[in-house]
């Protein structure tokens, strides 16, 4: 399974209006790799501001984009694979 960096959604504390964020990049480490199905990768993130410094109290929520594979609530990754099935016949 190859990936860059795993979708993910960052949220705030709610407040009773929504201010502008804050956060201008997310960071993930490490920022791809490769694994062999059924392998594992933890995954850190960090929200930065404008000036690079870390965001407080930036909650961040992992998940994958397909099902390629499996993220849990820390970033752990375990690299999984699509299967389709279908029929062919050799020679045509």
């Amino acid at each position: 399974m190859f990936f860059s960096p795993l979708l993910l959604a960052l949220l705030q504390q709610p407040a009773a209006t929504l201010p502008a964020s804050p956060v201008l990049k997310v960071e993930i480490t490490p920022a791809g790799g490769e694994l062999q199905i059924g392998q594992t990768l933890q995954l850190s993130a960090r929200a930065l501001d404008a000036g690079g410094q870390p965001v407080p109290n930036a909650r961040i929520y992992w998940f994958v984009g397909s099902d390629n594979g499996e993220v849990d609530s820390t970033g752990l990754v375990t690299a999984g694979t699509r299967v389709r099935c279908g029929s062919a016949r050799w020679p045509p």
